[in-house]
């Protein structure tokens, strides 16, 4: 998980570039909230994929020792399943 300190850091650098780029930004403080809140959401759902994927590897009969080039290929493999049945919901 992504430390606050990082999380606030993020968004007032996102808001920054906004801002930079001249696109008008009516409330910056109430954007910086939604982008804190959306970092923070997406760093909790990349958790739970992580740990579900984790789980799915350990509980194969004949799982791959973590960080092989086998186990890297089954975590892609099933990340991106996971990935795909939770953007169809």
């Amino acid at each position: 998980m992504m430390s606050r300190e990082r999380t606030f850091y993020l968004a007032d650098r996102i808001v920054q570039e906004l801002v930079k780029l001249k696109i008008p930004i009516r409330n910056s403080r109430l954007l910086r909230a939604c982008i804190i809140n959306t970092l923070t959401r997406d760093a909790k759902l990349l958790e739970s994929i992580d740990e579900k994927i984790r789980n799915k590897i350990l509980s194969s009969k004949k799982a791959p020792p973590e960080g092989s080039p086998s186990w890297q290929i089954l975590y892609e493999k099933y990340f991106n399943e996971e990935i795909s049945v939770r953007l169809k919901k």
